[in-house]
């Protein structure tokens, strides 16, 4: 039998070249995926560092507007401390000069005057809508009583409210209503008027000498206006001439209640002298009760 010997070719490759080029092939693979790895790796760090520098573009952007902002608060608050300064400071002189005889000052001086107000409290308006948390409630009332002499009382009864609304405290939300009222008197709307006075009178509970004065300065007030409004109101004004007296009898200091008593004598008069002879103005009571508290 003969054998049949296997030959290889010429220019074959033999096993240890084919094993060669296996290795050499993963090897490339290998190196290839390596380098998509580190690629991957640079993209995410690239994507990471854009990340943290927006982030901090961020931060940065939002303090730089809440230091504008802060600034900016600053700077209008400083002119609103300004402008209502100057605003009660035009209100006075007009203040004075419709004391005075008006033969002594003239319409255009006094036209002169108002312009100069109204100026001012536009300003202030205007400063009040960049921020209107800013103002307190002393300004809002010398910018409605600004805007109510220069005639725009509708402004005006805004500002009065806000004023009320900024009252740190009872006794000050308690002025302020009353002067809120005395404007709507004036504007003849007694009952609005009414019902404010009253709110002012029931803020503050008649327990100390203070809450006492404070509550009869409303009660007078009231009965003045009660009886320079059209139609008077004689009994309302009676009956807050009663509360009035009560009130100052009820006063502990005796310095403070003859004195108190003394003031309000001295207003009625003088309130009788204004009217008409035939309107009855409440006159105070002359003696202090010996039982006084």
């Amino acid at each position: 039998m003969s054998r049949r010997i296997k030959t290889v070719g010429v220019g074959a490759p033999s096993p240890v070249e084919i094993f060669g080029r296996e290795v050499s092939s993963r090897w490339s693979r290998f190196l290839h995926s390596l380098r998509g790895s580190i690629m991957s790796m640079n993209d995410y760090l690239t994507l990471t560092l854009s990340t943290l520098a927006l982030l901090v573009s961020l931060v940065s952007a939002f303090i730089g507007i809440q230091l504008e902002r802060k600034t900016m608060r600053t700077a209008v608050r400083e002119q609103l401390t300004t402008v209502v300064q100057n605003l009660i400071a035009a209100q006075a002189e007009i203040d004075i000069a419709m004391a005075v005889n008006s033969d002594e000052t003239s319409v255009a001086t006094l036209a002169t005057m108002n312009h100069r107000l109204t100026a001012f409290a536009r300003q202030a308006c205007e400063l009040d809508k960049i921020d209107p948390t800013m103002g307190f409630d002393v300004e809002y009332i010398a910018i409605a009583n600004a805007l109510k002499t220069s005639g725009d009382d509708m402004q005006a009864e805004i500002y009065y409210t806000k004023a009320i609304e900024k009252s740190p405290s009872n006794y000050y939300r308690a002025i302020n209503s009353r002067l809120s009222a005395r404007h709507l008197f004036e504007q003849g709307r007694q009952e609005a008027g009414r019902e404010m006075y009253a709110k002012a009178a029931s803020l503050l509970e008649a327990t100390t000498d203070s809450n006492k004065v404070n509550n009869a300065y409303t009660y007078q007030d009231w009965m003045h206006n009660e009886i320079t409004s059209f139609p008077p109101s004689i009994d309302r004004a009676e009956r807050c001439r009663t509360k009035v007296e009560t009130l100052l009898q009820s006063i502990k200091n005796p310095g403070t209640r003859e004195y108190q008593l003394a003031q309000f004598r001295r207003m009625s008069d003088a309130l009788l002298m204004t009217q008409p002879s035939d309107v009855s103005v409440p006159k105070s009571s002359t003696t202090i009760p010996t039982n006084a508290p």
